[in-house]
C-alpha cells in the first residue's frame, strides 16, 4: 500500500510539473524574429537584416543591427563553410562603455525593421570563390531602463546562412 502510495505521488508531482514547464517553455521563446539575406554583388558583401516583433509587447533591439549601415565593432560571426575558421575582423572597433537604452531601438507590436550592412571591408574574405556562414547571436530587451538589465537580456539569433563570394 505504501508503495502504491509512494507512486500515486510522484505520478501526481509529474502531473503539476508539466504546466510548469510548459510556461517555462513559453517563457524562453522569442517573440523577436530575425532573419538575414545576403547579397554578393559588384564585389561586395551585403548583409540584409528582417527584424520582426510578432509578440504582444514593445521590445529594444540592438541599433548597430537595425539601422547602422556600418556598425562599430564585429556584429557578425563570419566562417569559411568548408574549415570552419573563424575569418578575422578588419574592420572599425569604437572602445565603448557599458550599454544605454540608447543604444536599442524600440520595436512595437506587429512592427518589422529592415537594414542592409555593407560587411566587404569587415571580414579578412579569401581571394577566389569560396563559401562562407554567417551568422548573429546577441541579445534584446522586453523591458528597457536607462541601462539594460543583463539578468532580463533575451536571445537574439539568426539562423547560420550559407554564401558564395569571390574574395577582394
Amino acid at each position: 500500500m505504501k508503495r502504491l502510495t509512494n507512486v500515486i505521488a510522484a505520478a501526481a508531482a509529474v502531473f503539476l510539473l508539466i504546466p510548469g514547464a510548459q510556461a517555462a517553455k513559453e517563457k524562453t521563446m522569442s517573440d523577436v524574429k530575425l532573419s538575414l539575406a545576403v547579397q554578393t554583388e559588384q564585389g561586395r558583401v551585403r548583409v540584409g537584416v528582417l527584424l520582426k516583433n510578432e509578440g504582444t509587447r514593445t521590445v529594444y533591439v540592438p541599433r548597430t543591427l537595425a539601422v547602422d549601415k556600418d556598425p562599430p565593432g564585429r556584429l557578425f560571426e563570419v566562417r569559411d563553410a568548408d574549415s570552419g575558421e573563424k575569418l578575422a575582423y578588419e574592420g572599425v572597433m569604437i572602445k565603448r562603455g557599458p550599454l544605454k537604452a540608447a543604444d536599442f531601438m524600440e520595436l512595437k507590436p506587429g512592427a518589422e525593421q529592415q537594414n542592409s550592412i555593407d560587411i566587404t571591408n569587415n571580414y579578412s574574405f579569401k581571394a577566389g570563390k569560396r563559401v562562407y556562414q554567417i551568422a548573429y547571436d546577441g541579445l534584446y530587451w522586453d523591458d528597457m531602463q536607462a541601462e539594460p538589465d543583463m539578468a532580463k537580456a533575451l536571445t537574439l539569433t539568426s539562423a547560420p546562412l550559407l554564401f558564395t563570394y569571390g574574395g577582394k
